[in-house]
């Protein structure tokens, strides 16, 4: 998950993603809890991660949901799965992550598979696992303005690895019997995200505040703040600076108007 859901709750990042619709559709790039899309108004979305486990279970909430709810009656944490299927691998998941940061509830809502659900089904939503470059590269080709009276981009959210922290991601390739994990390569993402801004597209992205990232976005509009992963009552000894990356001004959608991030636009490398 990162840190999206503070990034949502404290400072409701989610507010400068402009309208989507289906000529716009929204695309999660890496989408973990996908606690982004469970907060924005989407009618058309892709949500993509490499992890086979959790595009598994998306898939089973929103397809088998019943089957789901039947299955795992007879489960609770700690437990181990017999996977046999689709359904085990998806309650498997779900009960070893029960108590994890991975099921994080959406804001103001309970922690439910039901809501889930519901989002899934109220959404035109396909689920994708494929290396981010390889989603980039096929949402690209497919939404292209070659018509002037129907402009058709895509609204980018992307929460990649951070820089110096690609460990982390490693049990996304357990499933792939990959022993030697290739580091994450955030200079293809740059390198795709300047192609995709030149092509109309708009990209929102969340990641370490660091020199080696402002660097590939120099020219693009950012803003940093300072968090602390243990909670706001915590020493500032582990105090962390996040920063958000635009390729369009951070201008919110006409939302209620917050006191921890004034909608000023943002400035370039700010």
């Amino acid at each position: 998950m990162g840190n999206k859901y503070k990034l949502i709750k404290e400072r409701w990042i989610h507010e400068f993603i402009p309208k989507i619709n289906h000529d716009n559709p929204y695309c999660e790039l890496f989408c973990g809890s996908a606690v982004m899309f469970f907060n924005i108004e989407a009618p058309f979305a892709f949500l993509n991660d490499i992890n086979k486990e959790l595009q598994n279970f998306w898939k089973v909430i929103r397809d088998r949901y019943d089957e789901f709810q039947e299955r795992i009656k007879y489960y609770w944490p700690g437990m181990v799965v017999d996977v046999k299927d689709e359904i085990d691998s998806a309650v498997q998941f779900y009960i070893s992550n029960l108590l994890s940061n991975f099921i994080t509830k959406p804001m103001k809502l309970d922690k439910t598979i039901e809501f889930w659900k519901k989002k899934l089904d109220s959404v035109r939503l396909w689920i994708d696992c494929r290396p981010f470059d390889e989603e980039m590269k096929y949402l690209m080709k497919l939404y292209t303005k070659n018509d002037e009276n129907r402009p058709m981009s895509i609204r980018f959210y992307e929460d990649p690895p951070y820089f110096g922290s690609e460990d982390v991601y490693k049990s996304y390739r357990k499933d792939q019997n990959i022993e030697k994990i290739p580091k994450f390569d955030h200079e293809l993402l740059a390198e795709l995200n300047h192609k995709a801004d030149q092509e109309g597209h708009f990209i929102l992205l969340s990641y370490n505040d660091c020199p080696e990232i402002r660097e590939l976005y120099t020219g693009w509009y950012m803003k940093s703040y300072e968090y602390n992963p243990n909670g706001k009552n915590a020493g500032r000894a582990n105090d962390r600076n996040e920063l958000i990356i635009s390729n369009f001004p951070l201008q919110r959608q006409g939302y209620k108007k917050l006191t921890f991030f004034q909608n000023n636009g943002g400035k370039k490398n700010e």
